[in-house]
């Protein structure tokens, strides 16, 4: 499967916007020391990890509300049509995913599970189902 990535930087201090900017000049945001991007070319999850690494970053993760809003300024300001890899995977060995907190035994790139965000989004009834029995 192929989709665009979040990229999510810790900017040092005083690296703020602009050196982000560099990389994607549409499209970045920053809130507090860690600064967003939307790279949309056409990736494999494990190609758009890679290529966060190399730019000293990760997938975005969405720990808050605060970063769900930020994914959703960065796809509306966008004229993407699928949707972005976040930082989010299911480790292989992994036990049954229902009963494993809130993540469902996903973790994020960064190798914690922590999170404070709840309202994944679901499927409405007009649609196809956007993911398996193993989403969060």
């Amino acid at each position: 499967m192929l989709g665009v990535f979040l990229l999510g930087v810790l900017a040092p201090a005083g690296l703020g916007i602009s050196a982000l900017a560099k990389l994607q000049p549409k499209g970045s945001q920053c809130v507090g020391n860690e600064c967003f991007a939307l790279f949309q070319d056409p990736v494999t999850f494990l190609d758009a990890s890679q290529a966060c690494q190399r730019l000293q970053g990760h997938l975005m993760t969405v720990r808050s509300s605060v970063a769900a809003d930020v994914i959703s300024l960065l796809v509306s300001d966008s004229s993407m049509d699928s949707r972005p890899w976040i930082g989010l995977q299911l480790p292989q060995g992994c036990g049954d995913p229902v009963h494993l907190g809130p993540l469902r035994g996903f973790q994020w790139v960064t190798g914690d599970n922590h999170t404070s965000y709840s309202r994944w989004a679901r499927p409405n009834d007009q649609s196809p189902p956007l993911c398996g029995p193993l989403c969060v």
